[in-house]
């Protein structure tokens, strides 16, 4: 397992935006502050999909970095991401544990329609990254939405780009502002762009 940092920072009222500095163009925003461990898990597992390995620097190398100092003045907060890169081969373990937490378990995993194993491996990535893995979605397209708001109290009208799978769920970079039109069109990653529907600027 790793830790990634995430640079932290809301506008006023808005949603929290993410940017991970180790990582270009991965990013994430959330809603509350409590969504941020599953929207941030999220981007990365997005970003790893077509991305190589990277080895994250500390935070104190990070501090060192111009951009991410000028972030942390103006008062964005560092925070340490936990992720468990994929690795999809399976392998049999035995466990030992007390009879009434085993039956405990296999009740609620029957109950969830989930195995005895999926619940364990699930449970046990709740505990060390705060979410637990998101079963794959069949969806193979995502529509963009890009709205611009004229009334943004800084810097004139800014740009809000949106990302939905066709099941109307949100991916990340998705509630993100952006100053401009081309740099939110910009901002959609790669693996995105062959698979979306534009639904162009809404006002």
């Amino acid at each position: 397992m790793r830790y990634y940092t995430a640079i932290v920072h809301q506008e006023g009222n808005s949603a929290f935006g993410l940017t991970f500095p180790d990582l270009p163009g991965c990013h994430a925003a959330a809603d509350s502050w409590d969504e941020i461990p599953a929207a941030a898990t999220d981007a990365l597992d997005l970003w790893f999909e077509d991305q190589p390995d990277i080895v994250p620097m500390s935070l104190d190398a990070l501090r060192k970095r111009a951009d991410v100092a000028g972030e942390l003045a103006a008062g964005a907060v560092p925070m340490l991401v936990p992720y468990i890169p994929a690795d999809t081969a399976v392998e049999r373990i035995n466990i030992t544990m007390e009879r009434g937490l085993l039956r405990a378990i296999d009740a609620t995993a029957k109950a969830r329609g989930m195995t005895r194993s999926s619940f364990l491996a699930s449970a046990a990535r709740r505990e060390m990254v705060g979410v637990a893995p998101r079963a794959e979605s069949p969806v193979k397209f995502y529509r963009i939405q890009l709205t611009q708001n004229t009334e943004f109290p800084v810097g004139g009208p800014h740009y809000q780009l949106r990302i939905f799978r066709e099941d109307g769920s949100e991916v990340p970079p998705s509630g993100i502002n952006y100053s401009s039109e081309s740099a939110a069109l910009a901002a959609i990653p790669a693996k995105f762009r062959k698979t979306t529907r534009l639904t162009g600027l809404l006002g």
